[in-house]
């Protein structure tokens, strides 16, 4: 990474480095051009060099490459085939067999000798099939795991979905409740307050009544007046003087 920043290539990203790539490969068609080969009908050190790079692109695919070789530069595409058949006439089977010197004669084999090709190609298909047995078990286990934790967090998330809904009704219920207990207690002071207003009307209205009879009373147990003192002043006086004589 160090030298990738080093000399330029890190501080790009991905598709500017593809960029880059496919700059060069236009300019390698464009020198190939409809020649054969780079200098000709006959190739040379540098068709060998170009063939090295061209044909990881075609033959080991990444990124689109292959596809946007043989729609922009298909003289590129061409030139790989070429080179192919010329010096690779048994590339198929080098490939197939990784063997690279499939034009030498093959030496024949012994019975015992075909026997224990026999016996090691066994032995590593049954490695294979184990390999691939307990690569399908960590699979399986692994899947098992997922699930299961998918199915914990699940739960969990039941859980607490359960406990934010018990939660709710139950302030929901509360709330309900108080407001029923505020209304009952409004309604009670409301109709006592409506029965002391009818108590002090009614107290009201029984106070001038309990005036009148009690008038009624004083004026009943008034003494009556003497005739002395319903007589008039001068008669009071000569009372007094025939009294003298």
């Amino acid at each position: 990474m160090k030298q990738a920043i080093g000399h330029g290539i890190g501080h790009h990203s991905n598709d500017e480095i593809y960029d880059f790539g496919k700059a060069d490969l236009k300019t390698l068609s464009d020198q190939l051009g409809e020649q054969d080969f780079f200098f000709g009908k006959e190739p040379h050190q540098l068709d060998c060099v170009a063939f090295a790079h061209l044909s990881q692109f075609i033959h080991v695919p990444f990124a689109g490459m292959k596809e946007w070789i043989e729609a922009e530069t298909p003289n590129l595409a061409g030139f790989v085939e070429r080179m192919k058949n010329r010096v690779w006439p048994d590339w198929d089977e080098i490939c197939k067999t990784l063997e690279l010197n499939t034009h030498l004669p093959k030496k024949e084999l012994t019975p015992e000798e075909i026997e224990e090709q026999k016996k090691a190609e066994e032995k590593k298909a049954e490695e294979e099939r184990k390999k691939e047995e307990k690569k399908r078990e960590k699979e399986e286990k692994k899947r098992k795991a997922q699930e299961a934790k998918e199915e914990k967090a699940k739960q969990k998330k039941e859980a607490k979905e359960k406990a934010e809904k018990e939660k709710k009704e139950k302030e929901a219920k509360a709330a309900e409740e108080k407001k029923a207990a505020e209304e009952a207690k409004k309604a009670a002071e409301e109709k006592k307050k409506a029965e002391d207003e009818a108590a002090a009307a009614a107290a009201a209205a029984e106070k001038p009544a309990e005036g009148a009879t009690d008038s009624a009373k004083e004026e009943k147990t008034e003494p009556a007046a003497t005739p002395a003192e319903t007589a008039p002043a001068g008669d009071n006086t000569e009372t007094k003087e025939e009294k003298k004589e």
